[in-house]
């Protein structure tokens, strides 16, 4: 830091002191509220209600997936009230005192954007190991675990469970085959992962990749390396990436895809009034188009739309190249695409169904009554809703109180706008347009996660918003010129004492309660048994029980518990084993291990 003589305007400004008194002050206000409101006691656990079931969809209309906990919601009006101003203010204070945050230094490392995806995946490890604790936070995940250890074997699926329904769980197919509703892509990445030796192998590299990704794409579009560091920068901030990342939801997968995507088709338009056309740059696009649209279909669609606009209106405007580029794209995505159909024709036996259709055919696009027995009913307001809560969350999990959407707001009011920034918000436009059509906002523990891959554009329009700021008070209040980086700078610090902390805490009671049934099973030092699980903690997006291998060999076995009958079928077919009842009791926050007899087992009512 370093004291600076400037020019000044004829904005008038209060001393120094002033800004120093007001931002301690709200600052101050802020962390009592937190403290009385209790934002860093996380109690938002159960988000389907007892009376209502345990089914997530059953509850949808009130559920906290398509409404913010009150708890949230208070912690994001107080920050925004208090936290935010209190912030600007002391960001005053030091800018007027002669503040200056000096990053230049750094930038003028060639590599620097090297180190930041280093650390990028030095961050995701530790928060895997030392906040997640390896732990799934949603029945996907343990659904895309089944399907990568059913890929080690050899087998698209494996043998139906010897007993339907005492071994359903969610997303989860057991008719006439045992796998799960997702399509081939995510899981052969996490099985990849396994042979490595963990199956967050792939989530963490992709992840660091993408900071690598989204520095070239931003030298593409603005031919600006400090531009491009600051993208990479805020991206390895956001809280949004390094919570999701830290997943192995197949977000990360997407993502990465989707960015390499682009970063090749931006490529593919800025050589194209050369001789030469790199062909393999248009082919891997197309494989790149085509993997991010087996792992998740709407996703890539939504994503994808505006440059297969750009490509087909440079087509009918018959530019060099442009032809022979499309064709070679879409020689590229064909054989992922046939890869993605015959993969359905295995699974559910039609070439166009998707397994997750097949999974449950009343979940689908479009508006009306959908889900089983019809329990919800989509509609263009409820989509409004569904875009409106997704956008408050973005905004508190894209960089973190108190920036966040900030600086993309910036770029909503610049004219002109470059071609780098249309492309970003048409991107933005596509996708929510597409994830109109979808009745959920999908789960939100490490934010919006239908829409994780909209970090790639949102991250380069806040990098641009936060550069146009700065140069806007550079021209027009010389006195603020460095009134940006030293904002920036107390929010980062700010976000580590408050945001953080918040989402850190509930990750973890989130992890400790979903894991707890599984730990108590553990510690019973138990071998060669099964056990019925009776109930589990109602917490977070985890409905389903442990998924077991696909050969049900497991040293220990779990199943549902259900009438007589089919607990006597299930000890049939797993003889000469223990057998144990478990269950989660509410009044003591803890789950029993209980033995049992097979005799027993078949009394149950």
């Amino acid at each position: 830091m370093e004291i600076k003589n400037r020019e000044t305007s004829n904005v008038a400004f209060q001393k120094p002191l002033v800004y120093l008194i007001a931002g301690a002050l709200l600052l101050l206000a802020y962390f009592l509220l937190a403290g009385e409101l209790d934002f860093f006691v996380d109690a938002d656990l159960a988000y389907v209600l007892p009376d209502i079931g345990r089914v997530p969809w059953d509850g949808l209309e009130v559920s906290y997936m398509r409404y913010i906990p009150y708890r949230q919601m208070s912690s994001m009006f107080w920050k925004i009230a208090l936290l935010f101003p209190g912030t600007l203010f002391l960001a005053l204070f030091l800018t007027l005192k002669g503040t200056v945050i000096i990053l230049e230094p750094l930038a003028d490392k060639k590599s620097l954007h090297w180190y930041l995806a280093l650390a990028a995946v030095i961050l995701i490890i530790v928060f895997v190991n030392v906040v997640y604790h390896h732990t799934p936070i949603t029945d996907d995940e343990s659904t895309y675990d089944l399907q990568a250890r059913i890929l080690l074997d050899g087998k698209l699926y494996g043998p139906p469970p010897p007993v339907e329904e005492s071994f359903d769980t969610y997303f989860i197919i057991t008719k006439g085959k045992y796998t799960g509703k997702y399509t081939l892509g995510h899981p052969l990445f996490l099985a990849l992962g396994m042979l490595l030796g963990s199956s967050y192998f792939f989530p963490i590299v992709l992840s660091g990749a993408l900071i690598l990704i989204i520095y070239q794409i931003s030298l593409l579009l603005y031919n600006d390396r400090r531009l491009a560091l600051l993208s990479a920068f805020l991206m390895l901030i956001s809280p949004f990436y390094l919570f999701t990342s830290s997943t192995r939801l197949s977000h990360t997968t997407t993502a990465f895809f989707l960015g390499l995507f682009m970063l090749l088709f931006l490529k593919l338009t800025t050589s194209m009034p050369k001789r030469k056309t790199p062909l393999l740059y248009s082919f891997f696009a197309g494989v790149c188009a085509g993997v991010a649209f087996n792992v998740r279909p709407l996703t890539a669609i939504g994503f994808t739309a505006s440059f297969a606009i750009i490509l087909l209106v440079m087509v009918f405007q018959r530019k060099p190249k442009s032809l022979i580029t499309l064709l070679v794209m879409v020689a590229g995505f064909l054989p992922i695409l046939a890869l993605t159909l015959w993969y359905n024709k295995e699974i559910t036996g039609s070439w166009l169904e998707f397994p997750f259709h097949y999974y449950n055919p009343q979940e689908r696009l479009g508006f009306g009554a959908m889900l089983r027995q019809g329990h919800y009913v989509h509609t263009p307001v409820k989509s409004i809703i569904n875009l409106t809560v997704s956008a408050l969350r973005m905004n508190a999990f894209l960089l973190g109180f108190p920036i966040s959407l900030l600086f993309v707001l910036v770029m909503l009011f610049v004219r002109p706008l470059e071609s780098g920034d249309k492309l970003s918000l048409a991107i933005i436009g596509t996708y929510c347009f597409v994830y109109a059509f979808y009745y959920s906002p999908g789960v939100s523990d490490t934010g919006p996660i239908y829409y994780y891959e909209l970090i790639i554009p949102l991250i380069l329009l806040s990098a641009r918003g936060i550069v146009i700021a700065q140069r806007f008070l550079k021209e027009h209040i010389p006195e603020l010129r460095d009134f940006i980086g030293n904002f920036i700078f107390l929010s980062i610090l700010l976000a580590l004492f408050t945001f953080y902390p918040e989402r850190i805490l509930h990750i973890l009671n989130l992890t400790e309660k979903v894991s707890e049934p599984y730990r108590v099973v553990e510690q019973h030092n138990i071998h060669n048994a099964v056990v019925f699980i009776r109930s589990i903690p109602l917490a977070g997006w985890v409905f389903g029980i442990r998924s077991n291998s696909p050969e049900f060999n497991d040293d220990v076995i779990y199943c549902r518990l259900l009438s007589g009958q089919k607990n006597l079928e299930v000890v049939r077919h797993f003889p000469e084993r223990d057998y144990y009842i478990l269950s989660y009791e509410p009044e003591e926050k803890k789950s029993k291990l209980i033995k049992v007899t097979a005799e027993e087992l078949g009394q149950i009512k």
